[in-house]
C-alpha cells in the first residue's frame, strides 16, 4: 500500500503544489523560466542604483543567480509575466505565476567563499513587489499530453516559444 503526502492546508500533512503530477518536485514548480531580457534590465537598474549612491557597489548578476531551468531570450523585459501558457517545440506548459525571491539570491560564491549583500534583492524590491512578494521570473508546469506524441519531446536551444498558443 503506497501513501500519499500532501502539504496544503486541506489535508493535515501537506503538498506540493500538484501531488497528482507525474514530474513533482519539493519546490514551487516543475520548471523556473527567466528571460535574458528582463535580467538585463535588472542589471541596468542596479547600475544606475550604484551610480546614484543608492546601493553602494555595482553589482550585476546573471540569469543563474536566480537558480532558473529554462532561460529564455528575445522580447521585452518581463513579457514573461502575462504568460499564462507557452509551447515550446511540441511540449505545452502553464504559468503558474510569479516566483517570490529570497535572500538566497545575494549570495555569491567566489574562490569558495559565500559573499552576501542585500543585492540584486534590494532592487527587485523597489519595482517588482506586488502584495508584498518580490518576484521574477514565472513558475511552470509541465502539460502532459498537450499534443499527440510518439515520444518523449525534448527541449532544445533554439526552439521557438510561442506564449498564450492555448
Amino acid at each position: 500500500m503506497s501513501t500519499s503526502y500532501y502539504l496544503n492546508k486541506s489535508r493535515s500533512v501537506g503538498m506540493c503544489r500538484d501531488g497528482q503530477s507525474r514530474l513533482n518536485f519539493p519546490n514551487e514548480a516543475q520548471f523556473l523560466l527567466i528571460s535574458k531580457e528582463s535580467v538585463s534590465d535588472l542589471n541596468n537598474r542596479l547600475s544606475s542604483n550604484a551610480e546614484k549612491g543608492s546601493f553602494g557597489v555595482p553589482v550585476e548578476v546573471s540569469p543563474m543567480s536566480f537558480r532558473p531551468n529554462l532561460v529564455i531570450s528575445g522580447g521585452e523585459p518581463y513579457a514573461e509575466d502575462g504568460w499564462r501558457n507557452l509551447k515550446i517545440g511540441d511540449n505545452y506548459f502553464t504559468s503558474l505565476g510569479g516566483c517570490n525571491r529570497c535572500q538566497m539570491i545575494n549570495l555569491v560564491h567566489k574562490a569558495g567563499q559565500v559573499q552576501k549583500s542585500n543585492e540584486p534583492l534590494a532592487t527587485l524590491a523597489s519595482y517588482r513587489r506586488l502584495k508584498g512578494k518580490i518576484l521574477f521570473g514565472i513558475l511552470l508546469r509541465y502539460e502532459i499530453g498537450g499534443v499527440e506524441q510518439e515520444s518523449e519531446s525534448l527541449l532544445q536551444v533554439g526552439q521557438e516559444i510561442h506564449a498564450n498558443s492555448f
